[in-house]
């Protein structure tokens, strides 16, 4: 049998390699053990523990009496039921006059089906020292979340591409677009008739579709399984707007339209 090579790494290389996986676990470590000193500051109305954790500028604005103002109180009514526990964290970096910023953001509770709630802190340093600005409490959608990076990222590495989605679309005269494009998604929903009556924007095994009726739409769409339909029925130019915000992604077409289980 033919023996196999052995490969050997410089010790410098290896020695190097294993420094800088330590210092990222211990930074990202460090975030989750600030996010919770941060949420049990709030949760207990903890001035000092809150200060440790602050930047600066913020320190001279914590006394006994900050968590009496009605925005604090408003942005930590989920900290009351938080269960003690960080979901996930995840980063992204930028720059701030010139200095290069890591940020932070740990999961620690659902703000509703699409939104959680967070805190947000930034570091200086890569990681080895974290704080918060503002007041440290945030909202955002889970696909947000998503987008950011699992570990802190490297610098001079090459940026994860963000995922897109690709829409397929289909009439009911029989003609379908792959990779339809916003613009003739559009041209499509201009195009309906009382011929040429419907057109379903598919995405994966979701979508949206909208069936045209006396000059106006009737409009349904599925997601995880479950259909719904529109209340009303929608004029053309509020139909174009729906099928935009779904196609960029948005959530607010969910709120601002009433919604029937199909």
């Amino acid at each position: 049998m033919k023996k196999l090579k052995k490969f050997k790494l410089p010790v410098v290389i290896i020695i190097f390699s294993l420094f800088s996986l330590v210092g990222c676990s211990q930074a990202e470590n460090a975030a989750t053990d600030v996010a919770k000193e941060i949420l049990y500051a709030y949760k207990n109305k903890d001035v000092e523990l809150l200060k440790k954790n602050a930047s600066g500028i913020i320190k001279q604005t914590i006394s006994p009496s900050y968590f009496e103002d009605k925005s604090v109180q408003d942005d930590t009514k989920a900290v009351d039921e938080w269960d003690g526990t960080i979901k996930e964290v995840r980063y992204d970096t930028g720059n701030i006059m010139g200095n290069k910023v890591v940020f932070a953001t740990a999961y620690y509770a659902d703000a509703g089906p699409d939104q959680i709630y967070a805190v947000v802190l930034s570091s200086l340093d890569n990681g080895k020292n974290w704080v918060f600005m503002g007041n440290g409490l945030g909202k955002l959608t889970k696909e947000e979340f998503k987008q950011l990076s699992k570990t802190i990222p490297v610098e001079g590495a090459k940026k994860e591409s963000k995922t897109v989605t690709t829409f397929s679309a289909e009439l009911a005269n029989g003609d379908t677009f792959d990779n339809i494009s916003e613009e003739k998604m559009v041209e499509c929903i201009n195009s309906l008739d009382d011929d040429n009556f419907f057109i379903i924007l598919k995405n994966k095994e979701d979508f949206i579709q909208a069936a045209f009726s006396d000059g106006d739409f009737v409009v349904q769409y599925k997601e995880d399984g479950k259909q719904f339909s529109a209340e009303k029925v929608l004029t053309k130019e509020e139909t174009i707007q729906l099928f935009k915000d779904y196609y960029q992604g948005k959530d607010n077409w969910k709120t601002e339209i009433v919604w029937v289980d199909f």
